[in-house]
């Protein structure tokens, strides 16, 4: 009898986290290429600001992770109590709680490595001719920040032949240029994506740094937009250079 009952609720736990864990990955596809940081601060904000409709992605996706909580809690609990009595059925559903977290929290990267390392030479190619000079910003293509920001940004079409290297600007391959106040180039931002977080600036972009001395962080504000705060959600860095950031303005 006992065992009977052990073995119904690991049938439950585990069908709840398979079926939970397969919805939630699912749900998380649709923020790509954002991170896991960005889908969770845009559920939490949307609830808070009473922005989410019952359609809404980040309702479904929030209600089902809180859900994914417990079961994990449930399933940690239950592995614990009955390893020894039966190690491999216990470990199975650990197994699936750590293999979803580790699905949900590098959702992105299947996206954002191909990207870079298919486009490299190009993006690279970019950065070489705004080094030698060929390709340059001009006053009418800077953004106006504060007087106390130490920096300027530029936006600056590319030429056709790279313009897909960019998704910013009506037309696409836009990218901006941050520069110090001698105009000497700092930071080139090319945007894998650009769209708004509950009407404000949101992105995510490759960003070159020429001198590896500069802070990414110090210098994505006003990036897209004169903003007044900046939220590094998320960044990876690929070499001393080549940074990835999730960036909302607000």
């Amino acid at each position: 009898m006992i065992r009977d009952n052990l073995r119904k609720r690991r049938l439950v736990i585990l069908n709840s986290s398979l079926f939970i864990s397969v919805l939630l990955i699912l749900l998380r596809s649709l923020f790509l290429p954002h991170s896991f940081n960005y889908t969770l601060f845009y559920s939490l904000l949307s609830i808070s600001l009473n922005y989410t409709k019952f359609t809404d992605k980040s309702a479904y996706f929030l209600c089902l992770f809180i859900l994914f909580i417990v079961i994990s809690i449930f399933s940690v609990q239950y592995f614990l109590q009955n390893f020894q009595r039966n190690q491999y059925k216990a470990i199975v559903l650990l197994l699936i709680i750590l293999l979803t977290f580790i699905s949900l929290w590098l959702a992105q990267y299947p996206i954002i490595l191909p990207d870079f390392y298919s486009h490299l030479r190009e993006r690279e190619a970019v950065v070489a001719m705004i080094k030698s000079g060929d390709l340059q910003p001009n006053e009418s293509q800077r953004i106006k920040l504060e007087q106390h920001i130490l920096y300027k940004v530029y936006q600056m079409q590319l030429p056709p032949q790279y313009a897909h290297l960019s998704k910013s600007g009506e037309r696409g391959g836009e990218i901006n240029i941050v520069a110090d106040k001698d105009k000497k180039a700092k930071i080139i931002v090319f945007f894998t994506s650009v769209g708004k977080f509950k009407g404000e600036p949101n992105y995510t972009a490759w960003m070159y740094r020429l001198d590896t001395g500069t802070s990414i962080e110090k210098h994505i504000f006003g990036v897209r937009n004169l903003t007044y705060y900046v939220w590094l959600l998320d960044s990876f860095k690929i070499n001393q250079n080549w940074f990835w950031v999730d960036v909302i303005e607000d």
